[in-house]
């Protein structure tokens, strides 16, 4: 269920926005005024999402706004410590290669692609959205590719947040690897397998794969 096509507002509505859609479709959902339990249960826990600002956040970077969350901090470490652990086994040489190095600069590098495609996935939005104010339906009846259109932006928006989340974690894994060296003897090259950081920390993958 998306709390924002069940309540009819754009990702970006404000508080006051969300309220007044809730109380327009509260009421028609009512089984009372002709609406059936079920509707009017998802558009109260739609309203529930989408005033809750925590849980918000977590259904736009997750789909899932009752996902378990991990302490920003404790997930940083956890992450750190998997790419710390991989690129240590992937290093043919580890007392002459700055491995604490090499974890900056994968992060770095991954924020850096993840930012690129934000701004590819704002750029799909904006297109998009100027097709929807262009497709018209000629005849009565559901504009369908009004709709696709709609739900490409939806998900649009949810990967930017994905994305966006991500930004948010390097920034913590980078300052809490601030507190950290590595003395190597002389330091080599970057090995060409770098790694990426992710959600998941045995999900870790090369880049520009």
């Amino acid at each position: 269920m998306d709390p924002y096509q069940e309540l009819g507002v754009k990702r970006d509505a404000t508080p006051e926005e969300v309220k007044r859609a809730y109380r327009k479709k509260a009421h028609k959902a009512h089984p009372d005024k002709g609406g059936t339990p079920a509707k009017f249960h998802a558009v109260r826990k739609s309203y529930e999402i989408l005033a809750d600002p925590d849980r918000r956040k977590r259904f736009d970077q997750t789909g899932d706004a009752d996902a378990p969350t991990m302490d920003p901090r404790e997930a940083a470490m956890r992450d750190i410590a998997a790419m710390f652990l991989q690129l240590v086994n992937s290093c043919s040489d580890v007392d002459h290669t700055n491995i604490v190095e090499l974890v900056k600069q994968n992060i770095e590098i991954g924020v850096r692609e993840r930012k690129g495609k934000i701004v590819q996935l704002k750029t799909g939005i904006e297109k998009r959205a100027r097709a929807l104010k262009r497709v018209k339906r000629k005849t009565v009846g559901p504009n369908h590719f009004g709709v696709f259109l709609q739900n490409d932006i939806a998900a649009h928006h949810q990967a930017i947040a994905k994305l966006e989340g991500e930004c948010e974690q390097a920034a913590i894994m980078l300052e809490m690897l601030s507190e950290y060296e590595y003395t190597a003897d002389i330091q080599r090259a970057t090995p060409a397998m770098m790694f990426s950081f992710a959600s998941n920390p045995n999900s870790f993958t090369p880049f520009g794969r």
